[in-house]
């Protein structure tokens, strides 16, 4: 298990919430969605968000909508520069994945 894989394993928080950050911005919208103007895509996301049953969902929503529109500075803590440094090094070794093999290992992960 790679050091990413890991620590996707125990940041369980913060995977919800950069998995719900990738499905609001990626392309995961269908096609027709694509053409949408913003008023029309916040309605989609309201009715989406409304539709939602799990509320520590709705609790990620809320924090990453917090955080996006907060105009603090977000300090990092030691922690998260360690990671952060971590992770840089594993990139510039290499040491990465492919989209398709890091979404596979996520699927693995959340079938446990």
């Amino acid at each position: 298990m790679s050091h990413i894989t890991y620590f996707m394993a125990r940041e369980t928080r913060a995977t919800v919430a950069i998995k719900l950050y990738f499905l609001i911005i990626s392309c995961k919208f269908e096609i027709e969605r694509i053409a949408m103007n913003t008023a029309e895509l916040k309605l989609d996301l309201i009715n989406k968000i409304a539709q939602l049953k799990e509320s520590h969902i709705i609790e990620e929503i809320s924090n990453l909508l917090d955080f996006e529109l907060s105009e603090n500075i977000y300090k990092t803590s030691d922690k998260q520069i360690n990671r952060i440094m971590e992770a840089r090094a594993e990139y510039e070794t290499g040491n990465t994945l492919t989209e398709s093999s890091a979404n596979a290992e996520i699927e693995e992960w959340l079938k446990k």
